[in-house]
């Protein structure tokens, strides 16, 4: 029992695990994530009806605007923000950023992902 005290003291002295900090994003670096919230993502479920991406740039403006707004309703009752992280329940559309941009903005552009953790169910 005498050791047993100041091994409690001493384990009392040890801090506690502490929350990482928010990751800097690296010079010439643009995130897609906020970790806070899903402001910039839109619904994309395009698929569903057995489509395919050249399909959606066949659609008129209007068509396209009314596609993605249905499809981000449909996204955001079943994708949430949790802890920092993209959360899905299994359904509903598939999330994306690319939808809202203008084929211009990606044209030349190279991509690199950086994931700190991914995680998937199964």
């Amino acid at each position: 029992m005498k050791h047993l005290l100041p091994l409690a003291a001493l384990l009392a002295l040890v801090p506690g695990p502490t929350p990482a900090a928010d990751p800097a994003t690296p010079p010439g670096f643009t995130p897609l994530f906020n970790g806070r919230d899903l402001a910039g993502w839109h619904g994309w479920d395009i698929h569903k009806k057995g489509a395919a991406p050249a399909d959606f740039d066949k659609l008129s403006a209007d068509e396209k605007e009314k596609a993605i707004t249905a499809w981000t309703t449909d996204a955001k009752k079943h994708w949430s923000v949790e802890n920092g992280e993209l959360v899905n329940d299994g359904h509903g559309a598939y999330l994306t950023v690319f939808p809202g941009k203008s084929k211009q903005s990606f044209t030349n552009d190279k991509y690199t992902f950086v994931f700190e953790d991914l995680k998937i169910p199964g």
